[in-house]
């Protein structure tokens, strides 16, 4: 049982992990998310929420990121696992949070593997939404934070054609080997590919982990030219990848692998190739000539420079791209996800809204990036 004296320690635990994970970023030169990412071999988002965000992503994870900023490997899996512990006691103690094990649990706890192991993936699937949720900050809204502001539609887009990439399944290459063409052979092949097994039936979404069908659709995300971790779990940079796809690909963006999505996935004609951060700052810096060193920390604290970061707000709303627009002015300037999904439509577009009022009040990220222009 948790000792009620027990709290303010877990707090401070929690609290010391991620402020000295910051220090050590801050002492290895503050590296953009981005290099942080390539050096510990993960997502740049994987990074971003982890420091930022302060979200405890995987311990793998969390301590490639330590290690790729100068860190102790034994102490950084030694504190990942203090931190995680004191998450979960700083939970029990919240209302409706989890709660200590009673004498009956313990007597439950002697039941079949089976049933330990199916409340552990329900529990683990919560957590894993819960997650999400608490990841969308309010704070990084473009634009009035209405509650009642219309859903945009998805059309097509035109991206680069690219290779297929070796990482993909074996049995995805033997498909592609001898053509994929589902108009063509009326679907034939279509139960040769995993996303179509019977062991992949039924739509894929948010929450599933450490599962094979989550761990194909994150390959094909990649071969399709995204950038994201393939670990199995459909966690919340997953769930950008696939709504940025279904966006490109003219698909309603739910959010959610459906056939219809897997067969886009397959057919290869939609693209998640984009802009570089190095290529995002120095368009910023020629469009926004007046404010240059503003804008690239407003866009940076907003999306990390990605051109297809996208976050779902409560509401059901959407926030698009480098600038994170708000999708009612995606909607009052002419535009569609699509198109704020352009990183060079998203950039002129956003400083249409500087030139307003030559400042950046439209964005939360204003009250916390202070950067002066020199």
């Amino acid at each position: 049982m948790v000792d009620d004296n027990d709290e303010p320690d877990a707090h401070e635990v929690r609290a010391a992990f991620f402020r000295d994970i910051r220090a050590l970023r801050a002492g290895a030169g503050n590296p953009s998310f981005r290099k942080i990412g390539n050096d510990a071999h993960c997502s740049h988002d994987t990074a971003h929420r982890l420091i930022e965000q302060e979200v405890l992503v995987k311990q793998v994870n969390a301590v490639d990121i330590a290690a790729a900023l100068g860190g102790d490997r034994q102490e950084w899996a030694a504190r990942w696992a203090e931190a995680k512990t004191a998450e979960k006691r700083i939970g029990e103690k919240k209302p409706g949070g989890r709660r200590p094990a009673t004498t009956a649990a313990a007597v439950t706890a002697a039941a079949p593997a089976e049933t330990a192991e199916t409340e552990t993936a329900e529990k683990a699937a919560t957590e894993a939404v819960a997650e999400a949720v608490a990841e969308q900050p309010a704070a990084l809204v473009a634009g009035p934070p209405s509650a009642s502001e219309p859903s945009a539609d998805a059309p097509a887009s035109r991206r680069f054609r690219r290779p297929l990439i070796a990482a993909a399944a074996v049995t995805l290459v033997s498909a592609v080997a001898v053509g994929i063409g589902l108009a063509s052979d009326g679907g034939r092949d279509e139960r040769s590919r995993p996303l179509f097994a019977d062991t992949c039936d039924g739509p894929i979404n948010l929450g599933r982990q450490n599962d094979k069908c989550v761990r194909e659709v994150q390959l094909l995300l990649k071969r399709a030219g995204g950038e994201l971790a393939v670990d199995d779990s459909f966690g919340p940079e997953t769930l950008r990848r696939v709504i940025a796809f279904q966006v490109l690909a003219g698909i309603t963006p739910n959010g959610v692998v459906d056939d219809t999505t897997k067969r886009a996935l397959y057919e290869e004609r939609t693209h998640l190739r984009s802009w570089s951060e190095e290529r995002v700052e120095k368009r910023i810096r020629e469009v926004f000539e007046e404010a240059p060193d503003r804008a690239v920390a407003i866009a940076r604290c907003q999306s990390n420079l990605d051109p297809l970061y996208i976050l779902s707000n409560n509401n059901g709303t959407r926030n698009w791209g480098v600038f994170q627009l708000y999708e009612a002015r995606v909607e009052q300037m002419g535009g569609t996800p699509r198109k704020a999904l352009d990183p060079e439509w998203n950039i002129k577009a956003a400083h249409r809204m500087w030139k307003k009022h030559r400042d950046f009040r439209d964005w939360q990220c204003d009250k916390f990036e202070k950067t002066p222009e020199k």
